[in-house]
């Protein structure tokens, strides 16, 4: 199995209102990374100019049920997750009855830098 040597090279960070259009980039990229391969290009630039829209991402950043955090590697920014909880979960409750949902996009290009260790 492969993994990556990220010895105290990974850094969280939150995700602030003045760091918005690097979100909203690296978003961009990453959702076009991982997405594309299996949808029309229609389709794609539908979404994400929805999705990932300046006053859609700020709207997001403001709800206090979420959270964004970037990840870095080396002070460069490499990926981001996105914490939803409670209000801002648009997924069904859990059986526990409280909600949350994650997700963290990696820029392939960035993360191919990374030592692979086996």
């Amino acid at each position: 199995m492969h993994g990556f040597d990220i010895d105290d090279k990974v850094k969280i960070s939150v995700v602030e209102k003045p760091d918005l259009e690097v979100l909203r980039n690296l978003s961009l990229e990453t959702f076009a990374e991982a997405f594309s391969v299996r949808n029309t290009d229609e389709n794609m630039s539908t979404y994400m100019g929805q999705a990932f829209a300046s006053d859609q991402l700020l709207k997001e950043l403001s709800h206090p049920d979420s959270t964004f955090y970037f990840a870095r590697l080396q002070e460069q920014i490499v990926g981001y997750l996105k914490l939803n909880v409670l209000d801002a979960q648009t997924e069904s409750k859990t059986k526990l009855g409280w909600k949350s949902s994650e997700f963290m996009y990696v820029q392939h290009t960035r993360v191919s830098e990374l030592e692979v260790i086996s």
